[in-house]
């Protein structure tokens, strides 16, 4: 006989452990200025590190920063090796970082 109990907590367990999730999936926004004459944009990555000694795990907030290419598109992703979490075998993920672009605000004027 089966014991589902078990079965559905390794499910779940498998599912929901970000212990072994190496890559690190962002969106940052631009400007459509910023997107067609390019960029330094400087974001905040929240990333996992192995503590070496007992395999435990803790998360520290970072600064990154990414060179956003003039004419870059709406939906662009940038892949930034090596970035992304620590897992517990020493391998680091990669960061890959989305565009967003948003349009600026056009304000009307009656004469």
């Amino acid at each position: 006989m089966l014991n589902l109990d078990n079965e559905l907590k390794e499910i779940l367990k498998s599912y929901f452990d970000t212990k072994n999730v190496k890559d690190i999936f962002i969106t940052i926004k631009l400007t459509k200025q910023q997107a067609k004459v390019g960029t330094i944009k400087q974001f905040q990555v929240n990333r996992r590190y192995i503590n070496n000694t007992n395999k435990d795990y803790f998360y520290k907030n970072e600064i990154e920063k990414i060179d956003i290419p003039k004419n870059t598109k709406n939906g662009a992703i940038f892949e930034l090796k090596q970035k992304g979490n620590q897992c517990e075998n020493g391998e680091r993920g990669n960061l890959y970082v989305k565009v967003h672009i948003f349009g600026e605000k056009i304000v009307k004027i009656k004469i």
